[in-house]
């Protein structure tokens, strides 16, 4: 086996890792104990951070193209019971607006996230 980092697991973090090291031309082996990808995924959504690495690797557009439609809301419930009412109900879409609302590109189109 030619290879410099062997990732144990196929989840998120592992394919993450493995792309990563891969476009740095890093050599690397990736198992999983899975024979293929499972009905409920481990990763239902990405949180600004884990898109902020998604952008500097190059693959955001990507990931945001295999995700749920723009139209869909991600509202957050946070709840004790679902026979009581809600503690808190978040609809990000009114509190948030858009990404580019909140951080705006630069004039060379560059986000205040990404890397120089």
């Amino acid at each position: 086996m030619d290879t410099q980092v062997l990732i144990v697991g196929g989840g998120p973090v592992g394919l993450t890792l493995a792309i990563d090291l891969g476009r740095r031309g890093v050599r690397c082996t990736l198992i999983e104990q899975k024979e293929a990808p499972q009905f409920l995924p481990k990763m239902e959504r990405c949180n600004a951070r884990t898109m902020e690495i998604f952008r500097r690797m190059g693959i955001v557009d990507k990931v945001r193209a295999a995700g749920l439609r723009d139209d869909v809301p991600m509202d957050v419930f946070i709840i004790l019971s679902l026979a009581d009412v809600d503690l808190v109900y978040l609809n990000l879409r009114l509190l948030l607006g858009s990404v580019d609302t909140l951080f705006p590109p630069d004039a060379a189109g560059r986000s205040r996230t990404d890397s120089p």
